[in-house]
Order: C-alpha cells, then structure tokens, then sequence
C-alpha cells in the first residue's frame, strides 16, 4: 500500500521553530493576502504537506547508500536535527514571503492569476490537489481505474494529453527536484560536519538525484491521472489554458521559484549553524 505522498520519497520542506513570519519592508498586507490565496492548494502546497514522512525517508536513504557503521548509528540524531530545522509551518511561511515579493513586483498577472483561481473550475481543481495529499491510494486502484475507465481510446489519449501538459506547466518536477536536492545536500552537511563523514558526498548526492529524476516523474504523473479522474474535461482543459496564459506562466514560475527560494533560505541557515 502506499500513500499520495509517498509519491514524492524524498521531499521535504525548509522551515525553522520561529513563531512569527519574517516580512520585508517592502511587503504589505494586500501582497501577503493575494500571495496566500495563490499558494493555498496550489501544487507547491501540496508538496509542503509531505514534511513528516518526507524528511525521514531522505534520512534513511543517505543512510542506505552511503551509512556503515557510526553513520548508521547517528540516523536518530540527524533525523532530530532535520525536524527541527525542517518544518512545515516555517516553509509555508517563507514561501509566502517569497511569493509576495512577487506579486508586489508584478501585481497585475499577479492579480489577474488570482482572479481565475476564484472561478468554480479552479476551486475543484484545488479541491483535488488537497485530496490528492489527504486521502492513500494504491497503485491497484490506480490499475484498476486504467483498465475499467469507461472511456474511447481517443478520448483516453486526449485526457493523458492534457493532463501531461498540466504536468509540465506547472513545473512539478521541477518543484519536486528542489525539494530533494536542497533535502539531501542538507542532510549531507549534516553528516559532514559530524563525527562520521563519508568519503564521497558528492557523488552520492549526484546517484541519489540521478535515481530521483529518473523514477519519479511517471509517479507523479501517474498520481496526477489517479486523482483527477473526477474532474470534467472541460475543468482540465480551462485549467491548461490558464497555464498556457501570461498569468498562469507567471503563476507557475512564481509558485517554483518562491519554493527554490525558502528552500535554500532554510537551508542556509541549518549550514551556517552547523559550521
């Protein structure tokens, strides 16, 4: 059996204990509020809700590739560390900060992409994406959908379509590759910097990202085909043209970009800390 976020094994999200959300001078209330009601069921929330199982499982495969010994040893402390570090409430945060930069710096698209996730086909698209994240599947459901999917050949091939073409435009791998790898070079300094570092880092993080890219991507399209098989072919295809417009490439690049960034702002901070 395996859960939704299972599908993404080694993500996880940056945060910190800080209790209160760092904002520039720069930043308003408007910008925040738009930029939360962009972020909010949106693709990269969905990844944020992976944190818990994400981080543990990014631990327990630096310590299969590379742990013999006192690394293997040491899994608990740095899983300790890494929850600390790494929360959920904290990347939610800087995502939001990051996101706002944006939207003040492009406040129409930003607008304008807000307004098409108020209409009712974007609600239900969001409706899934947090369903997609809350409720396990296996992959016999998923089987079974294919194979019993009352559905012409032509009218699969063209539903496949579109979704793969949501797929790319919302940058999903994309997004899912800045999570592993900002994931896993975290945990690596980790490592390095404690009683057992390994004597090839490098190119274990390389293998480790190499795997990732390579068996990933048709999990989360295969993911993606399982949960929206409720939607309407209509709410799939205004969805794509939306993608396709000016502010919905701006709601996607904004969206991965603002996760690169609080990613890495997170990250930075644990290095730092540990040097």
């Amino acid at each position: 059996m395996k859960r939704a976020a299972l599908l993404l094994p080694l993500l996880a999200i940056a945060g910190s204990c800080a209790d209160a959300p760092r904002t520039e001078p720069s930043q308003n209330h408007d910008d925040l509020a738009l930029a939360e009601r962009i972020y909010a069921g949106s693709w990269t929330w969905g990844l944020a809700e992976t944190v818990d199982s994400g981080i543990d499982k990014a631990v327990a495969g630096i310590r299969e590739r590379g742990g013999e010994g006192k690394l293997i040893e040491e899994t608990e402390r740095i899983g300790r560390i890494m929850h600390a570090a790494f929360t959920l409430a904290r990347l939610h945060r800087e995502v939001l900060r990051m996101l706002a930069g944006r939207v003040a710096e492009q406040p129409e698209l930003a607008r304008r992409a807000g307004e098409w996730l108020e209409r009712p086909e974007a609600a239900r698209i969001r409706e899934i994406e947090r369903a997609s994240v809350a409720h396990p599947f296996t992959e016999e459901d998923l089987r079974k959908f294919l194979v019993n999917a009352d559905m012409e050949e032509d009218s699969i091939t063209g539903r496949l379509t579109v979704l793969h073409d949501i797929h790319e435009r919302e940058q999903a791998l994309e997004q899912t590759m800045h999570y592993a790898i900002a994931l896993t070079e975290t945990i690596l300094h980790i490592v390095q910097t404690g009683p057992s570092p390994l004597q090839h880092p490098h190119r274990l993080a390389a293998e480790q990202h190499r795997q990732l890219r390579d068996t990933i991507e048709p999990l989360i399209f295969a993911g993606r085909v399982y949960f929206h098989r409720t939607l309407q072919d209509d709410d799939l295809a205004a969805y794509r043209e939306f993608l396709e417009s000016e502010p919905g490439r701006w709601y996607a690049t904004s969206l991965s970009e603002a996760l690169e960034a609080a990613l890495e702002t997170v990250a930075a901070e644990v290095r730092e800390a540990r040097n």
